[in-house]
């Protein structure tokens, strides 16, 4: 019996103001010099990765996802086909390196276990049209593990829907890039410690 292809399962992610095929590796990969891997996936930016567009869709990493059991069934097919397995299933015959094969004794073939692997899940941060930007930090850091300490509670209210995907400091940055650097515009600063300190940019 022939085993299924293995098929492909890929991260991905939706470019965002300020992205770098440097930024994007360190985040996902681990390390900015990995950033060849991701060029390599996606061929349309590999002749120049500068010219990375908000809104376009890049493949991060691609793993083998084998057919649920095409494994153990190839397995399986190979063990039954063996010279002389129905021999040494019933305890007469030899065994594969040619030594006699005790009468009762049965030679069993190991299979191992198949091991699907998931990739980890994105984290996706959105607020509504007109809800008010203390009460989405505030749900947004309990998600996140973080402490929202508010200094100036402020007026400010989403005007659009807002959806980003990636850590919570890249939503942080693209609110703060929404809402203007006007006077009354939000102050975030965020610390190491996981806290994110909310004023106004006076």
């Amino acid at each position: 019996m022939v085993a299924a292809p293995a098929t492909k399962a890929c991260t991905e992610h939706m470019i965002q103001p300020g992205d770098t095929l440097g930024k994007l590796a360190r985040q996902y990969l681990g390390t900015a010099a990995r950033h060849p891997e991701i060029a390599a996936l996606n061929p349309d930016v590999a002749a120049d990765p500068k010219k990375l567009r908000p809104g376009q869709v890049l493949r991060i990493r691609c793993e083998d996802a084998p057919a649920t059991g095409s494994a153990n069934v190839a397995q399986a097919s190979s063990a039954t086909t063996k010279p002389g397995f129905w021999a040494r299933l019933f305890g007469i015959g030899q065994t594969e390196d040619g030594k006699p094969l005790a009468s009762g004794t049965i030679e069993t073939t190991s299979i191992a276990p198949e091991v699907v692997r998931t990739l980890p899940e994105i984290p996706v941060w959105r607020a509504e049209n007109g809800e008010y930007l203390i009460d989405v930090l505030e749900r947004w850091g309990k998600a996140a593990g973080y402490e929202i300490v508010i200094e100036d509670r402020g007026d400010w209210r989403f005007r659009v829907p807002f959806r980003v995907e990636g850590p919570l400091r890249l939503a942080l940055r693209e609110v703060v890039k929404g809402f203007g650097s006007g006077p009354s515009a939000p102050l975030l600063v965020v610390y190491g410690n996981r806290v994110v300190r909310v004023g106004a940019a006076r």
